[in-house]
Protein backbone atom coordinates (compact mmCIF):
# COMPACT_ATOMS: atom_id res chain seq x y z
CA UNK A 1 0.00 0.00 0.00
CA UNK A 2 3.04 2.36 0.35
CA UNK A 3 3.55 2.61 -2.96
CA UNK A 4 0.10 3.37 -4.33
CA UNK A 5 -0.77 7.22 -4.71
CA UNK A 6 -2.02 8.65 -1.59
CA UNK A 7 -5.40 9.24 -3.81
CA UNK A 8 -5.62 6.00 -4.37
CA UNK A 9 -4.86 4.83 -0.87
CA UNK A 10 -7.07 6.87 0.52
CA UNK A 11 -10.05 5.81 -0.85
CA UNK A 12 -10.74 9.51 -2.56
CA UNK A 13 -12.84 9.70 -5.69
CA UNK A 14 -11.51 12.13 -8.51
CA UNK A 15 -13.90 14.53 -10.35
CA UNK A 16 -13.67 14.21 -14.42
CA UNK A 17 -15.20 16.10 -16.73
CA UNK A 18 -15.71 16.05 -20.54
CA UNK A 19 -15.23 18.80 -23.30
CA UNK A 20 -18.15 19.29 -25.69
CA UNK A 21 -16.58 17.16 -28.17
CA UNK A 22 -17.33 14.33 -25.81
CA UNK A 23 -14.04 12.31 -26.81
CA UNK A 24 -11.73 14.07 -24.32
CA UNK A 25 -11.84 13.67 -20.42
CA UNK A 26 -10.32 15.64 -18.18
CA UNK A 27 -9.45 15.59 -14.57
CA UNK A 28 -10.77 18.69 -12.66
CA UNK A 29 -8.19 20.52 -10.52
CA UNK A 30 -7.77 21.90 -7.51
CA UNK A 31 -5.55 24.84 -5.50
CA UNK A 32 -2.87 24.20 -2.75
CA UNK A 33 -5.91 25.40 -0.80
CA UNK A 34 -8.35 23.13 -2.01
CA UNK A 35 -10.06 25.29 -4.15
CA UNK A 36 -12.00 24.42 -6.93
CA UNK A 37 -9.80 25.46 -10.35
CA UNK A 38 -12.10 27.16 -13.71
CA UNK A 39 -11.74 28.76 -16.54
CA UNK A 40 -14.03 29.96 -19.22
CA UNK A 41 -14.75 28.17 -21.93
CA UNK A 42 -14.90 31.24 -24.52
CA UNK A 43 -13.69 34.55 -23.25
CA UNK A 44 -14.97 37.81 -25.35
CA UNK A 45 -12.62 40.11 -27.29
CA UNK A 46 -11.84 43.43 -25.72
CA UNK A 47 -11.72 44.92 -29.58
CA UNK A 48 -14.63 44.84 -32.06
CA UNK A 49 -15.00 41.16 -32.71
CA UNK A 50 -17.53 37.69 -32.54
CA UNK A 51 -19.50 37.72 -29.47
CA UNK A 52 -18.68 34.71 -26.92
CA UNK A 53 -20.68 32.19 -25.25
CA UNK A 54 -19.06 33.52 -22.38
CA UNK A 55 -17.48 36.47 -21.69
CA UNK A 56 -15.90 38.30 -18.09
CA UNK A 57 -16.08 42.21 -19.63
CA UNK A 58 -18.10 44.69 -17.65
CA UNK A 59 -21.41 44.93 -19.54
CA UNK A 60 -24.35 47.37 -18.95
CA UNK A 61 -28.35 47.55 -19.44
CA UNK A 62 -30.21 49.84 -21.16
CA UNK A 63 -33.83 50.51 -19.46
CA UNK A 64 -36.47 53.06 -21.73
CA UNK A 65 -37.49 53.10 -18.28
CA UNK A 66 -34.92 53.34 -15.55
CA UNK A 67 -35.05 51.00 -12.30
CA UNK A 68 -35.30 52.24 -8.83
CA UNK A 69 -33.14 50.85 -6.59
CA UNK A 70 -33.62 50.36 -2.98
CA UNK A 71 -31.20 50.35 -0.36
CA UNK A 72 -28.91 47.54 -0.24
CA UNK A 73 -30.07 46.42 -3.43
CA UNK A 74 -27.50 45.42 -7.04
CA UNK A 75 -28.51 45.99 -10.36
CA UNK A 76 -26.60 46.53 -13.87
CA UNK A 77 -24.78 49.43 -14.91
CA UNK A 78 -27.72 51.71 -16.66
CA UNK A 79 -26.28 52.95 -20.62
CA UNK A 80 -28.08 54.72 -22.86
CA UNK A 81 -29.90 53.76 -26.26
CA UNK A 82 -26.12 54.09 -27.90
CA UNK A 83 -24.36 52.31 -25.03
CA UNK A 84 -22.77 54.91 -23.12
CA UNK A 85 -23.10 55.09 -19.50
CA UNK A 86 -26.19 57.40 -18.69
CA UNK A 87 -24.04 60.02 -16.60
CA UNK A 88 -20.81 60.23 -14.52
CA UNK A 89 -20.83 60.83 -10.92
CA UNK A 90 -19.32 64.38 -11.90
CA UNK A 91 -21.97 65.26 -13.98
CA UNK A 92 -24.45 64.86 -11.61
CA UNK A 93 -22.34 66.72 -9.45
CA UNK A 94 -22.11 69.95 -11.76
CA UNK A 95 -25.55 69.30 -12.12
CA UNK A 96 -26.45 69.66 -8.60
CA UNK A 97 -24.23 72.64 -8.04
CA UNK A 98 -25.62 74.45 -11.43
CA UNK A 99 -22.44 74.51 -12.99
CA UNK A 100 -23.09 73.02 -16.32
CA UNK A 101 -24.36 74.87 -19.32
CA UNK A 102 -25.28 74.01 -23.28
CA UNK A 103 -25.50 76.43 -26.25
CA UNK A 104 -27.02 75.88 -29.39
CA UNK A 105 -26.97 77.54 -32.68
CA UNK A 106 -29.48 78.49 -34.92
CA UNK A 107 -29.77 76.59 -37.69
CA UNK A 108 -27.44 77.44 -40.58
CA UNK A 109 -27.21 76.19 -44.28
CA UNK A 110 -23.68 75.09 -45.29
CA UNK A 111 -21.73 73.86 -47.83
CA UNK A 112 -19.25 71.87 -49.11
CA UNK A 113 -16.11 74.50 -48.06
CA UNK A 114 -14.87 74.12 -44.42
CA UNK A 115 -16.76 76.59 -42.59
CA UNK A 116 -16.23 78.29 -39.34
CA UNK A 117 -19.35 77.54 -37.28
CA UNK A 118 -19.19 77.60 -33.34
CA UNK A 119 -16.83 79.15 -31.21
CA UNK A 120 -16.69 78.91 -27.37
CA UNK A 121 -14.33 81.35 -25.54
CA UNK A 122 -13.56 81.37 -22.27
CA UNK A 123 -12.33 85.51 -21.28
CA UNK A 124 -9.43 86.41 -19.88
CA UNK A 125 -9.86 87.33 -16.15
CA UNK A 126 -12.93 84.68 -15.73
CA UNK A 127 -11.53 82.71 -13.04
CA UNK A 128 -13.38 79.66 -14.25
CA UNK A 129 -12.29 76.76 -16.34
CA UNK A 130 -14.31 75.36 -18.86
CA UNK A 131 -14.63 71.35 -18.95
CA UNK A 132 -16.41 70.70 -22.06
CA UNK A 133 -17.92 67.28 -22.32
CA UNK A 134 -20.54 66.80 -25.06
CA UNK A 135 -20.95 68.19 -28.21
CA UNK A 136 -23.91 67.19 -31.22
CA UNK A 137 -24.14 68.11 -34.47
CA UNK A 138 -26.99 68.24 -37.09
CA UNK A 139 -25.97 68.32 -40.86
CA UNK A 140 -24.45 65.45 -43.15
CA UNK A 141 -20.83 66.09 -43.54
CA UNK A 142 -17.22 66.46 -41.10
CA UNK A 143 -17.32 68.50 -38.09
CA UNK A 144 -14.30 69.62 -36.64
CA UNK A 145 -12.74 70.67 -33.40
CA UNK A 146 -10.04 73.15 -32.72
CA UNK A 147 -7.80 74.64 -30.18
CA UNK A 148 -7.12 78.41 -30.46
CA UNK A 149 -8.05 79.40 -33.44
CA UNK A 150 -7.34 83.18 -34.26
CA UNK A 151 -10.57 84.78 -34.66
CA UNK A 152 -11.12 88.40 -36.10
CA UNK A 153 -14.98 88.62 -35.51
CA UNK A 154 -16.52 86.40 -32.86
CA UNK A 155 -19.97 86.46 -34.59
CA UNK A 156 -23.76 86.29 -33.56
CA UNK A 157 -24.24 85.43 -29.51
CA UNK A 158 -25.99 82.16 -28.85
CA UNK A 159 -27.57 82.13 -25.30
CA UNK A 160 -26.08 79.54 -23.29
CA UNK A 161 -28.79 77.48 -20.72
CA UNK A 162 -27.80 76.82 -17.81
CA UNK A 163 -28.62 72.67 -17.08
CA UNK A 164 -30.62 73.30 -13.77
CA UNK A 165 -34.50 75.21 -14.36
CA UNK A 166 -33.87 78.45 -12.33
CA UNK A 167 -35.78 82.11 -12.61
CA UNK A 168 -32.56 83.24 -11.64
CA UNK A 169 -29.31 84.86 -13.92
CA UNK A 170 -27.46 81.89 -15.96
CA UNK A 171 -24.46 82.93 -14.17
CA UNK A 172 -22.00 82.06 -17.12
CA UNK A 173 -18.59 82.64 -17.94
CA UNK A 174 -18.20 80.42 -21.50
CA UNK A 175 -19.20 82.46 -24.33
CA UNK A 176 -20.92 81.07 -27.34
CA UNK A 177 -21.21 82.56 -30.91
CA UNK A 178 -21.77 81.17 -34.16
CA UNK A 179 -20.94 82.08 -37.72
CA UNK A 180 -17.17 83.66 -36.13
CA UNK A 181 -14.48 84.95 -38.94
CA UNK A 182 -11.65 83.44 -38.29
CA UNK A 183 -7.88 83.58 -40.28
CA UNK A 184 -6.45 80.52 -38.93
CA UNK A 185 -8.56 77.59 -37.55
CA UNK A 186 -5.86 76.48 -34.91
CA UNK A 187 -5.01 72.80 -33.58
CA UNK A 188 -7.26 70.19 -34.91
CA UNK A 189 -8.52 68.20 -31.47
CA UNK A 190 -11.45 66.18 -32.63
CA UNK A 191 -13.64 65.23 -35.80
CA UNK A 192 -17.01 63.87 -36.42
CA UNK A 193 -18.71 62.69 -40.00
CA UNK A 194 -22.66 62.58 -39.74
CA UNK A 195 -23.96 60.24 -42.73
CA UNK A 196 -27.05 61.83 -44.59
CA UNK A 197 -28.85 58.54 -43.38
CA UNK A 198 -28.06 59.53 -39.73
CA UNK A 199 -28.27 63.09 -40.34
CA UNK A 200 -26.93 63.89 -36.28
CA UNK A 201 -24.05 63.04 -34.73
CA UNK A 202 -22.96 62.78 -31.11
CA UNK A 203 -19.45 63.31 -29.43
CA UNK A 204 -19.44 62.14 -25.71
CA UNK A 205 -15.58 63.18 -24.65
CA UNK A 206 -14.03 60.29 -22.79
CA UNK A 207 -11.85 62.81 -21.57
CA UNK A 208 -13.20 66.71 -20.97
CA UNK A 209 -11.83 69.33 -23.45
CA UNK A 210 -10.45 71.53 -21.42
CA UNK A 211 -10.53 75.35 -21.33
CA UNK A 212 -8.73 77.70 -19.34
CA UNK A 213 -9.44 81.25 -19.01
CA UNK A 214 -8.38 83.36 -21.92
CA UNK A 215 -8.67 80.16 -24.79
CA UNK A 216 -11.52 79.07 -26.84
CA UNK A 217 -12.63 76.01 -29.34
CA UNK A 218 -13.73 76.36 -32.90
CA UNK A 219 -16.07 74.09 -34.22
CA UNK A 220 -15.90 74.05 -38.32
CA UNK A 221 -18.27 71.91 -40.60
CA UNK A 222 -18.01 70.62 -44.47
CA UNK A 223 -21.51 69.48 -45.72
CA UNK A 224 -21.85 66.97 -48.34
CA UNK A 225 -23.95 68.98 -50.18
CA UNK A 226 -24.50 72.88 -50.69
CA UNK A 227 -27.22 74.49 -48.24
CA UNK A 228 -27.25 71.73 -46.08
CA UNK A 229 -29.50 72.97 -42.50
CA UNK A 230 -26.71 72.52 -40.18
CA UNK A 231 -26.73 73.13 -36.04
CA UNK A 232 -24.16 72.72 -33.38
CA UNK A 233 -24.55 72.60 -29.96
CA UNK A 234 -21.76 72.09 -27.19
CA UNK A 235 -22.46 70.88 -23.33
CA UNK A 236 -19.77 72.75 -20.63
CA UNK A 237 -19.43 72.50 -17.11
CA UNK A 238 -17.68 75.46 -15.17
CA UNK A 239 -15.49 75.09 -12.61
Amino acid sequence: MADLPYIQRDGEVKIVGQDSTGDTVNYVSADVNGNLLTKDYADGPVTPGTVASVSQLMGGQFNSTPPAPTNGQQLAIQLSENGTLIQTEEERWFNSQSKVYSAISTTINVGTTETPFYLLRNPSGSGKTLKIFKANMTGSGTFKLYYLPTVTANGTTIAPLLRKVTSGAQGNVGLATSSPTTTSNGSLADLLTVSAQVGTGLIEFTSFIILPANTSLLVTATMGANNTPTTVELEWAEI
